[in-house]
């Protein structure tokens, strides 16, 4: 979703440009789960209650660290929006 002429100006600009869809977004792999209820997680996690999710936030970004790690990227500034944010 980022701007082509965006990503053009920071490789311009000297940096290495990297977009990844997360998980069970754009041409990502798929997962066979129904998606979670959100308001029933939040309500669960607020109480304190165990939360059965098919993934986390952590290993999402988990995903990124590791394509990064996997692309020889040992530091690197990360930019997002929404939840990547």
């Amino acid at each position: 979703m980022w701007p082509e002429a965006l990503c053009d100006a920071l490789a311009h600009a000297g940096f290495k440009v990297v977009r990844m869809d997360n998980r069970d977004a754009g041409d990502s792999s798929r997962i066979e789960a129904p998606p979670p209820d959100v308001r029933a997680v939040m309500f669960r996690s607020f109480l304190g209650l165990a939360v059965e999710v098919p993934y986390r936030l952590e290993e999402m970004a988990e995903d990124a660290f590791g394509l990064m790690h996997s692309l020889g990227h040992e530091r690197f500034h990360v930019v997002g929006a929404s939840m990547a944010g």
